[in-house]
């Protein structure tokens, strides 16, 4: 993954916990995942292939840097922040953050 920039930064709320936080984009024309893996949308990629990881930068801070990479697609994106649960992600982990943000213009084209 080439990092074009950073799209803002999540930050635990209790400082530093050890937890773990990812990222799912969906383009909101759509409805198409954003395919990490792929670096593509798709209409259904598996929940692993559509996980952008956040690691924390810098460790032990609480900061988690929201990725976008240089192959992202200009779009408007509905962008969920997750907090892992276990050992991977799931389906199953709660969304903790929520928002739109543009890829390419203002307008996300």
């Amino acid at each position: 993954m080439s990092l074009a920039y950073t799209n803002r930064i999540v930050y635990d709320a209790a400082g530093y916990t050890g937890n773990t936080y990812y990222a799912r984009f969906v383009r909101k024309a759509d409805g198409t995942v954003w395919n990490a893996t792929a670096q593509n949308t798709s209409d259904a990629p598996s929940w692993a292939e559509s996980v952008v990881l956040m690691p924390e930068d810098p460790a032990n801070t609480g900061h988690y840097p929201v990725p976008i990479t240089a192959t992202h697609e200009r779009a408007v994106w509905d962008v969920l922040i997750y907090l892992q649960a276990g050992s991977e992600p799931a389906n199953t982990d709660d969304v903790e953050l929520q928002f739109d943000t543009s890829v390419g213009s203002i307008f996300g084209f």
